[in-house]
């Protein structure tokens, strides 16, 4: 019986888990929607005040000959490109900037 309500009790925290976090995701998509416009509507935005928080340079670390690369290796080598990210204050977060022509 402590199990039945152990598992009802995990299934109740996760779906409640997840209906916070796509409400939190939707929270952020309208916030940075309605930036956007704003940003549009004003035919762009200089921002002075940006920092650079991160440079990421993507490694060309092969897999060695005799061993197939992990799955994590392939995936960071297909996601990753050199880029740079920035906080920008006026829109509380942070943008990544390709370096990729």
């Amino acid at each position: 019986e402590h199990t039945r309500f152990l598992e009802g009790l995990k299934a109740a925290v996760k779906a409640c888990n997840d209906r916070k976090r796509d409400a939190q995701d939707a929270h952020l998509d309208s916030v940075q929607f309605a930036l956007s416009a704003y940003i549009s509507s004003r035919g762009g935005l200089d921002v002075d005040d940006a920092v650079i928080t991160r440079v990421m340079l993507n490694s060309a670390d092969g897999a060695r000959a005799d061993q197939p690369a992990s799955f994590h290796s392939k995936l960071k080598g297909r996601t990753l490109k050199h880029a740079l990210e920035f906080y920008v204050p006026v829109a509380q977060s942070t943008r990544s900037v390709s370096l990729d022509a």
